[in-house]
């Protein structure tokens, strides 16, 4: 550096000081870069040395903290400060230690790192411990690093000195004797990370310490300790102001300090005064609750012997401890009187969790949020002691109807993945307990599964509780706090070690993000499902369309009537009767599935018998048998693992085939002779072999003659059983492999169970794909028989995408599988033309029931959205009244400020949903009218 340059400011030359925060950079004097940073006392500075710049701190210029005069000196203070040049670090052994009083061990490393590493004066860069002028040094974390400066309070007033701190905007690390503070730059940044970035303290705090001294990280103090504790503390203020506590002067009171959906319906809140009068898709709005565990959130059993405070008593989402554990006792007790036989394997599967774990005190939490737009329930997260148990879900749901506005309300939609179970006994639950209750107002619960859970049922649970068939519900899938725990599984990882009470505070603080995110983006999330339901709508009603034209008008009024009655039935159950849903068993098909290969197998020989036909249906009953084990040879051989055992089990498996195969050629010579001369060269493995049936024999080279011909039609009758049978063997499969990611992949821990969960999936997946290439090889055969694949076939072709489970369970966060459906495999009827005329009006019968339902909740949704945009409106409007009536409650400049800008906030988010609606739906209706 040239010695000729000289300050920016003041011309002097011998400059060898330069700002890195400042937004120039410029080279500068020690009195000019003294005087500029008197009120930045937070910035970084450098030193040129001759050959480079290194690092140094503003006191080395004469920068110290003034506290009480805006960045002035205290009249008071009697400040005399000296400019003289300070030359680098004290380390003298007077120098005071930077460590926690009750950790001897982390002290004497510290005091090692600080003082004996060779070239650690480089580090860390101290303050001197007696700067003169200066009452004392204090470490003070900012968002570009730690700083160590010496501070000047303020002795005009005999008020605490930490409320000086706070005035200059720094949080003190303790209210006695401040030696360290947070700037609220910091606090504001730490916060918005862990909620965005999931970034935890020890990593911001690493990030810091680096960034401070990148040589020499260890020498900069560590406030780790103190700021996650200043972090709280910090966290419960900024909800405490957001939820208007310090402009009412009020205690909060449960689940009242975040924010709830903005559309579910609330009277007195986004319901307008004249709603009893408004059309609704339901009569009268219905709310609906998802609810559902997620055993990832768990947490360790703590070691330490002191008791963490808390800061939060349910006023978030997490509920109030101590009435849930007297609750928990008193249900314990009452369990085994409501204690039933499982009958459906949804619930057979999820039973094993009520075992405890040994090292957790917290197996998982449950919560209830909105099924529409996903946003938490005030006060309904619980957690698991053993597992899933109902009594949890019965405490998170009284809870739920308590903090979201329904009272009033009579009706509400309440999905959970095993509402087949846990709607029996629950209405003896909630009038036995007194620590359970509903509004006044409620008078039916009705009871729903997610739509793909419900496929996991069994069949009757599928038209009595999926949400496909609920009259008033739209499209709602009632699966959307999947995708809302794979977001929180994030954080759910830090907390498993935190204090229980941190982590209540860390889990609300996550949650209301999620509901004012979910808040902000309402308006343009409901355009977005009128759009799809615009879309679907059309093409639903083409779907009835077709099936219509094919009914009689008599067919079509009866089958109406049926149903209506059965929704009826549903919606306004009798007093009486505890199973409303049951009426819905009118959509099950009534000859239950078609008929297998063994019914088709006992038909042709019932009728070989009459016309003395030599055991034909057997012969090829007996090869596709034999078709069915090639497959799962080929199976065998790819997974054998090498070993003799494997080897041996893959030979013995190869020679009984071989035999079984030889028998049934021989057979061929007689019932089918043609075949013979299609065998081709003989395969070196037995499974490679063609099975001599009749459709391996080309059309053009078919006999012509009665009996090859009779042959062949019963081919064509049996392998239309046998590729039956294998497709509903698929769905078992696939509703197997479904509950293996569901309750065994995902809520394993630990490597030995991840790799068992896993080991089950292969073995699954396995047979699945080998049963997909059999189905493909039969529907092949089916073709070369004459069976036609035009218009709507039994057996359309089988990819990979049509035999995975649903893309939720492999990334619950991924865009656009809420309106993803099932493959077609589960909707697709056996049409049984040969068995009668019943067969084929079955078949519409279904189909009608299904198309109408789709339509129905198609154009549900298009009326609900719009209601919906309009409440989403009033919501903002009501919290633009909310907060300007606030405004007018407090004199203090500050809360009139901060109460103005939620004003402006909560009007500009009006606005902006109404303009959206008038977009998306050309919106005449004038809804918004701004707060002044």
């Amino acid at each position: 550096m040239d010695e000729g340059r000289r300050c920016h400011h003041c011309d002097q030359k011998g400059t060898e000081w330069k700002c890195c925060d400042c937004e120039h950079g410029t080279l500068s004097c020690r009195a000019c870069l003294r005087a500029q940073h008197m009120r930045s006392p937070l910035h970084r500075i450098q030193r040129w040395t001759g050959s480079f710049f290194e690092a140094a701190a503003l006191w080395e210029v004469g920068v110290k903290l003034y506290l009480g005069h805006d960045g002035e000196i205290c009249p008071m203070a009697q400040d005399q400060l000296q400019y003289e040049s300070a030359d680098g670090n004290n380390t003298d052994d007077e120098e005071e230690a930077v460590f926690h009083d009750d950790d001897e061990e982390a002290a004497d490393i510290e005091d090692f790192i600080g003082r004996n590493i060779p070239g650690a004066e480089q580090g860390f860069r101290r303050a001197p411990r007696n700067y003169e002028g200066a009452h004392k040094r204090v470490v003070v974390v900012h968002v570009n690093g730690i700083h160590d400066l010496p501070t000047v309070e303020c002795r005009c007033t005999d008020g605490p000195s930490d409320l000086q701190y706070l005035r200059s905007q720094l949080f003190p690390a303790t209210q006695i004797d401040v030696r360290t503070v947070f700037s609220f730059a910091l606090l504001k940044d730490t916060r918005l990370l862990n909620l965005k970035a999931k970034v935890t303290i020890y990593a911001l705090y690493r990030f810091l310490q680096r960034l401070t001294s990148p040589a020499f990280p260890r020498t900069v103090p560590n406030r780790e300790r103190e700021l996650q504790r200043v972090l709280r503390q910090w966290r419960n203020l900024v909800i405490y102001q957001e939820g208007g506590c310090a402009h009412t002067g009020l205690d909060p009171v449960k689940g009242s300090l975040y924010l709830f959906c903005s559309t579910c319906p609330q009277i007195g809140i986004n319901l307008p005064e004249d709603w009893e009068d408004m059309e609704f898709p339901s009569e009268p709005p219905l709310p609906m609750f998802v609810t559902d565990g997620n055993m990832k959130a768990d947490h360790i059993k703590s070691r330490s012997k002191h008791p963490d405070a808390a800061l939060t008593h349910g006023e978030g989402f997490m509920t109030e401890p101590t009435a849930y554990k007297r609750f928990l006792t008193d249900a314990v007790e009452r369990a085994p009187k409501y204690k039933i036989p499982a009958d459906c394997r949804e619930y057979n599967v999820t039973k094993h969790e009520g075992r405890r774990k040994a090292n957790l005190d917290i197996t998982g939490i449950a919560l209830h949020a909105c099924a529409r737009h996903g946003c938490f329930a005030p006060s309904s997260g619980v957690d698991f002691q053993k597992g899933e148990r109902q009594m949890n879900i019965d405490y998170s749901f009284s809870e739920t109807l308590k903090t979201t506005n329904i009272d009033g309300l009579p009706t509400v939609l309440h999905i959970y993945d095993i509402m087949c179970q846990y709607k029996v006994n629950m209405p003896e639950r909630f009038r036995d307990s007194p620590y359970l209750s509903t509004p006044q107002s409620l008078q039916r619960v009705l009871k729903a599964i997610g739509q793909f859970h419900v496929h996991a049922h069994k069949e009757g649970c599928l038209y009595r509780f999926s949400t496909s068939y609920i009259p008033g519900v739209g499209l709602v899938d009632g699966e959307i706090l999947e995708t809302l725990w794979a977001i929180l599984n994030e954080v759910s990882r830090s907390t498993r070690t935190a204090t229980i009470q941190h982590r209540a505070e860390i889990l609300d603080d996550h949650m209301g993000d999620s509901n004012y995110k979910k808040i902000i983006f309402m308006a343009a999330t409901i355009a977005r499902k009128y759009k799809r339901a615009i879309k679907e709508e059309p093409i639903a009603d083409n779907n009835l369309a077709v099936i219509l034209d094919a009914c009689t008008p008599d067919d079509v009024a009866t089958w109406t009537a049926e149903i209506e009655k059965a929704e009826d039935r549903r919606l306004w159950p009798e007093l009486d009767d505890t199973i409303p849903e049951a009426d819905m068993d009118i959509m099950k098909n009534k000859f239950d599935k078609g008929l297998s290969l063994r019914d088709i197998e006992l038909q042709l020989t019932r009728e070989e018998v009459v016309r003395r036909e030599d055991g034909e249906a057997g012969w090829i009953s007996t090869g596709l048998k034999l078709e069915e084990t090639q497959f799962n040879i080929k199976m065998l051989s790819k997974g054998a693992d090498g070993t003799i055992e494997s080897q041996l089990k893959l030979e013995r498996r190869r020679l009984q085939f071989q035999r079984s195969l030889q028998n049934f050629s021989d057979d061929a010579v007689t019932l089918f002779p043609v075949a013979l001369t299609h065998i081709g060269v003989a395969e070196a493995l037995p499974e490679n072999e063609k099975i001599l049936l009749p459709s391996v024999v080309p059309f053009l080279d078919r006999p012509a003659d009665g009996q090859q011909q009779r042959l062949l039609r019963k081919e064509l009758e049996l392998r239309t059983a046998f590729t039956r049978d294998i497709l509903l063997q698929i769905k078992e499969l696939i509703t197997h492999l479904s509950f293996q990611f569901i309750e065994k992949v995902r809520k394993s821990h630990g490597t030995l169970e991840i790799t068992r969960a896993w080991d089950g999936v292969k073995h699954l997946r396995e047979h699945l794909l080998m049963s997909r290439d059999l189905y493909n090889h039969s529907r092949e055969r089916l073709i070369a028989l004459g069976y036609s694949t035009d218009g709507d076939a039994e057996f359309g072709e089988l990819s990979a995408r049509d035999i995975d489970i649903s893309p939720a369970i492999y990334n619950p966060n991924a865009r656009g599988i809420t309106g993803k459906g099932l493959s077609w495999i589960w909707g697709r009827l056996s049409n049984d033309v040969h068995a009668g005329d019943d067969y084929l009006i079955e078949f519409y019968r279904l189909h009608f029931l299904r198309a109408r339902a789709h339509l129905h909740r198609c154009r549900e949704e298009i009326k609900t959205t719009k209601l919906e945009m309009e409440s989403n409106t009033r919501y903002m409007m009501f919290k633009a009244q909310q907060w300007a009536l606030l405004r007018e409650r407090v004199v203090d400049a500050g809360h009139r400020a901060y109460a103005a800008a939620m004003v402006d906030t909560w009007n500009r988010l009006g606005s902006s949903s109404e303009k959206i609606a008038t977009a998306a739906f050309a919106q005449n209706r004038q809804i918004w009218v701004a707060v002044e």
